[in-house]
């Protein structure tokens, strides 16, 4: 487990169910994402723009990041997202993964009998797919991608959508992702929060947002989980 000092203390006698983030949490995209913005942002656009500029929006809708490098410009902002929607499902398929220790830490969660689901800023049809492609999606009852509600994450609608299908209160749920922007919207939904640090967004940018409890690997919440259920 990791040696980390922990910012809060993890409450977890009520624990019933999970929520994750997607991209960098249970599915290593970093360089399918990186390739796509450098070939969108940099290449067609031409603002040379560092891979940490690049990466800073990763976690929230993909047109709400490219408003961003448009400068408000909605029109250019459209192109653009098409753009790496484009280059993004040519190279998906061939590097699609899942981190090492995902599949056998969800085969400890459900050994626990925790409900699971995703809460992500990709739409619903392709983080299907990428579950499909890595073999986690018979862990998961529940799927919520960026077309599925109104708002999105930091907001914190979503993760609460998540917990009503889960038919659990916020209270009973951890949510678990590695963005500040998942940590900003499971607290603001009442869950206890989890970051990943083994993903995309720095310790301190992770730690910044309080999160309940931070982990370096995935196997790590299910050693707390674990010990408490015995």
């Amino acid at each position: 487990m990791s040696e980390a000092k922990q910012p809060q203390t993890l409450q977890t006698d009520n624990i019933a169910g999970l929520l994750f983030d997607l991209d960098g949490t249970l599915l290593d995209t970093h360089d399918i994402i990186l390739s796509s913005m450098r070939y969108v942002i940099n290449d067609i656009s031409g603002q040379n723009l560092g891979d940490e500029v690049l990466m800073r929006g990763v976690g929230t809708p993909l047109f709400d990041q490219m408003l961003f490098f448009a400068q408000g410009d909605s029109e250019k902002a459209r192109e653009l997202t098409e753009a790496y929607r484009e280059h993004n499902k040519a190279v998906h398929d061939q590097q699609i993964k899942s981190f090492p220790d995902t599949i056998s830490a969800l085969k400890r969660f459900s050994a626990l009998n925790l409900p699971m689901g995703i809460v992500t800023s990709k739409r619903h049809a392709l983080a299907k797919r990428g579950l499909d492609m890595t073999g986690l999606s018979p862990y998961f009852s529940v799927l919520i991608g960026s077309d599925d509600t109104d708002l999105h994450k930091p907001n914190p609608a979503p993760v609460l959508y998540g917990c009503d299908l889960l038919k659990l209160d916020p209270t009973q749920v951890l949510y678990i992702g590695d963005s500040p922007f998942d940590i900003k919207a499971g607290s603001g939904a009442g869950c206890q929060t989890i970051a990943a640090l083994w993903g995309m967004f720095s310790e301190d940018e992770l730690r910044a947002q309080n999160p309940t409890y931070t982990c370096a690997h995935l196997s790590d919440l299910a050693d707390v989980l674990e010990c408490q259920d015995d």
